[in-house]
């Protein structure tokens, strides 16, 4: 599992990335060529675990990965805009990303730093980009935040 992290962290080295979004865990990527870097590293690192005898239960990645990758890569030039507004922003106002703790007090922080990243993003978004873009892009972000906290609550046995 270590060889496999190792190799998707230094992977990750060559994606021109961003860490605007906080707790938001979808790819915080400039331009569609990082998407799919980075979509080929998840795929890998993936394999690689397989590979291991480990399981990837879910890969909150598959979202944008697989199921909507062209939507994502749509949404890039508005996240591209809002991504140093949002660094500036929200990190003051919401904290800065913390390893989720698995405890009932680390998934309550999580989801209250979910719910200010959320908010403090679209608010953001709503600015910077032009306003259809702006609904669809954070809308996005929302299903994707949804998933993230529904796999929270199963992971800590609440479904």
């Amino acid at each position: 599992m270590e060889r496999c992290n190792k190799r998707l962290n230094v992977g990750m080295d060559m994606v021109n990335a961003h860490m605007a979004f906080g707790s938001i865990d979808v790819p915080s990527v400039m331009e569609r060529r990082d998407l799919e870097l980075f979509c080929q590293l998840d795929r890998q690192h993936t394999q690689c675990v397989d590979e291991c005898g480990y399981s990837v239960q879910f890969n909150l990645r598959e979202f944008v990965c697989r199921k909507r990758f062209n939507e994502m890569a749509g949404h890039l030039p508005c996240y591209a805009r809002a991504a140093p507004v949002l660094s500036r922003h929200c990190r003051p106002r919401c904290g800065e990303y913390l390893p989720l703790e698995h405890s009932p007090q680390g998934y309550a922080q999580r989801c209250r730093q979910l719910l200010c990243d959320h908010t403090c993003t679209n608010f953001i978004i709503d600015k910077v980009c032009p306003a259809n873009e702006a609904r669809r892009a954070g809308r996005f972000l929302l299903e994707f935040t949804r998933l993230q906290v529904s796999e929270i609550l199963k992971f800590r046995g609440g479904d």
